[in-house]
């Protein structure tokens, strides 16, 4: 039990509903999003297979509502897909 969930109960105030809510960051817009692999940027539509294409576009989504910033979320939606490509052993993007 943490720290401040304690004192709450110490001193006698119900702890909100909200009280471990992770708040994430909202898009700017949702054409920020990638609803299917055809709405990919050409040269990641051009580089990977449809699989990884699907593993970029579902990091990438996550991601820019984690963070909130189109370039983190590209880096973090590449680096899904090496790490996905280095366990099958199967590189299919270089550095």
């Amino acid at each position: 039990m943490g720290i401040q969930k304690k004192l709450y109960l110490r001193i006698g105030l119900k702890i909100p509903q909200n009280f471990y809510r992770i708040e994430l960051n909202e898009p700017k817009n949702n054409n920020m999003l990638y609803k299917s692999n055809q709405d990919l940027p050409l040269e990641i539509r051009n580089q990977l297979s449809e699989a990884y294409q699907d593993l970029y576009r579902a990091a990438y989504n996550s991601a820019i509502h984690w963070y909130g910033e189109v370039e983190k979320a590209h880096q973090v939606a590449l680096s899904a897909v090496r790490i996905q490509s280095a366990m099958a052993k199967d590189a299919v993007l270089q550095k």
